[in-house]
């Protein structure tokens, strides 16, 4: 396999990833609080659709299908991607279109194709008899760092009909010392078809029905969906709002007001209960409180905690707390502005503090990626320094 490189293009466009060592951490007693009515769940999964009696004959059917469902998302004004889980006898679980937007906002950064049909996967798991090594996702764009790692995290693998040269994960090369582990996993989870009269196959394809060669025409149109739709989504991801609420302010008032508000959105938010700024040595035990048990707290770029979300355990594959802090986040901020009339900063104003950093290189990955997603626009002055 050729070396792997992955640059800093490929993880973070926007974000600071920091992870404080958990050596001297004195623990401390986390505020008990009442949990306020929930709201509605928000779904994790809104792009995927549950496949009944359905099976692929051979890579280009399964091609097809991918870069159909690609144009569909690009029609519905979201990044143009697409791609569907089958087993190794080619029968189809499901398909899934890219719902980073819906309805023309954001809804939802890592709302990538292959996180949902892995977290489809992993809800749905006990209703069906398939092992995760025996299935794969046939995805219509390399997938991204985020979707990359949490690929190998399955166990299941992936084939791609189109390269992405900007963020695809098998873009990478001539990696540095210290990821041959994480290179040996890609060369096993991570393939793409042979195409007709030009690219041979590459990486290792478990089902046979995926073996077979694919026409240029469709990874022209594979590439055409998604680059088509990459300015406008980004431009929509990345700006900031304009709304006319009252901007967010590190007090006691506003914060018990955040705090209720994401008690009821999820329970996977800490409660933070009076302001925190990371560069005031006074604050550094209550910061180690909403960090604690691997939780990650999301800081403005002045320093203050906004939030702490927690770590789902329930769900072993994307269930880290930057995962969780870059997907509720984004639901957070949209409700505290329409149901608080307060306006939260805007993910490139802001930074992700963690207890610990990942337990291995795909969660790694995963999370650098995650962070990647929360910003499809470049982070535009500097910021000082989070202390360690």
């Amino acid at each position: 396999m050729n070396d792997l490189h992955l640059t800093r293009r490929h993880f973070v466009r926007g974000f600071t990833f920091t992870g404080i060592t958990t050596v001297g951490l004195a623990r401390s007693r986390v505020l008990a609080t009442k949990t306020p009515t929930a709201l509605p769940p928000i779904g994790k999964t809104p792009g995927v659709r549950q496949v009944g009696n359905a099976s692929i004959t051979d890579a280009s059917e399964a091609a097809q299908l991918a870069v159909s469902l690609a144009q569909q998302s690009a029609a519905a004004g979201t990044f143009g991607v697409g791609g569907l889980l089958v087993d190794g006898h080619g029968r189809i679980l499901a398909e899934a279109v890219n719902s980073v937007l819906i309805g023309g906002a954001l809804y939802d950064p890592t709302c990538h194709v292959e996180r949902q049909l892995i977290d489809w996967f992993t809800t749905n798991q006990g209703r069906t008899r398939f092992a995760r090594d025996d299935l794969t996702i046939v995805n219509s764009l390399d997938p991204c760092a985020m979707c990359a790692g949490a690929i190998i995290r399955s166990g299941m693998k992936a084939v791609s009909v189109s390269e992405d040269t900007e963020a695809g994960i098998q873009a990478a090369r001539n990696a540095g010392p210290g990821l041959e582990a994480l290179k040996q996993q890609v060369s096993r989870h991570f393939a793409f078809f042979a195409v007709r009269g030009g690219r041979s196959q590459s990486g290792i394809i478990n089902s046979p029905k995926l073996r077979s060669s694919i026409a240029e025409a469709l990874v022209a149109d594979a590439k055409q969906a998604v680059f088509a739709s990459v300015a406008d989504v980004r431009q929509t991801v990345g700006k900031d709002s304009n709304r006319a609420a009252t901007p967010w302010q590190p007090v006691a008032s506003m914060l018990s007001k955040i705090d209720e508000l994401a008690a009821r959105l999820s329970k996977l938010f800490e409660r933070v209960g009076s302001p925190i700024n990371v560069h005031r040595a006074k604050d550094r035990a209550q910061l180690w409180r909403v960090v604690a048990k691997s939780n990650c707290a999301l800081v403005d770029s002045r320093g203050y905690v906004i939030t702490s979300v927690k770590r789902d355990w329930s769900n072993a594959v994307t269930g880290s707390s930057v995962m969780n802090a870059v997907r509720l986040y984004t639901h957070l901020r949209r409700l505290a502005a329409e149901m608080l009339n307060i306006e939260l900063p805007s993910s490139r104003h802001c930074s992700l503090i963690m207890h610990q950093a990942p337990h291995s290189e795909a969660e790694m990955l995963m999370e650098l990626g995650a962070i990647g997603s929360f910003l499809e626009c470049g982070f535009r002055r500097s910021r000082p320094g989070i202390p360690t």
